[in-house]
Parts: C-alpha cells; structure tokens; sequence
C-alpha cells in the first residue's frame, strides 16, 4: 500500500499552489517497515534518461538532499531513476 508520509497539508487547506512537504527525518522512524521508497525530486542533467541496476549512484542533486541521505542510513539504495523535463523519480530498496 502507497503512503504518503512526506506530504503536509494540501495546497487548498494552505491557499496556496503546491502541497507543503514534511522533513523526511520527521518521519524516518516509519522506515522500518517500509520495502520500497519513491522520491521525487530536481532533475540531474549530469545522468541519463532512465537507469536502472542494483545500487545506482544518487548523483550530484540527490546525493546532497537529506531525501537520499536518511533513507540510505536505513540501507535502502536506489534500483531504478526516471528523468523528466524538470524532475526525477526514484525508487529505492534495501
């Protein structure tokens, strides 16, 4: 089941344009239990399109962002990257 832990409250409840986020160490104590992580976040020209392998490289962006590095303290490692005009999904197991 897909759980949002990261999203604050929604764009209407705030009047605003986008969701706000929570801090990922807010949550990191629910990542025992989770077998998969998705994260959203800049675009990395540095890397290609599409990846996928065993323990990619987060990449410059990512590999700074407290959204890689908490999750990595908890052995999860990237498996697959894509790469949109402006953003990257990852996923992320252990």
């Amino acid at each position: 089941k897909l759980r949002d832990y990261g999203r604050g409250l929604s764009a209407v409840q705030r009047n605003r344009l986008w969701d706000s986020h929570i801090a990922v160490w807010a949550w990191a104590d629910k990542m025992p239990g989770c077998a998969a992580l998705w994260t959203v976040s800049e675009r990395d020209r540095t890397l290609p399109d599409h990846q996928r392998g065993e323990a990619l490289r987060p990449g410059p962006r990512l590999g700074r962002a407290m959204a890689y590095q908490v999750p990595s303290r908890f052995g999860f490692h990237i498996v697959e990257r894509w790469q949109f005009s402006f953003a990257q999904v990852t996923k992320s197991t252990r």
